[in-house]
């Protein structure tokens, strides 16, 4: 990664955590490595218990006719100790369109 004086760059940061099944804090750190100099940026997470439940599990379409738009509800439901945000829900094939319908 390059970056020229004044410019910026924004960096995605995964953590993968443990299938843990109890809830628990985190603590660690980012180093980023520069020609000049080292920075260590704090890390922190939380994992929380649970999981999302999608009904029906298998969505199943049936008989799609060229040209003819089928719809159909998929049910999510949330069984995690705290507030969970679904960041995005999508499909490789552009034929599926997923909207929400909060």
């Amino acid at each position: 990664l390059l970056l020229e004086p004044g410019s910026s760059a924004f960096l995605r940061v995964e953590v993968n955590t443990s299938l843990s099944t109890v809830a628990e804090r985190k603590e660690g750190s980012l180093e980023l490595h520069t020609n000049y100099e080292k920075l260590v940026l704090p890390l922190s997470y939380e994992t929380v218990q649970g999981n999302l439940s999608f009904v029906p599990a298998v969505v199943r379409v049936g008989l799609a006719f060229p040209g003819v738009v089928v719809r159909k509800l998929l049910t999510a439901q949330s069984f995690y100790t705290q507030p969970v945000t679904v960041a995005a829900i999508t499909s490789p094939d552009p034929r599926f369109v997923i909207r929400s319908l909060n």
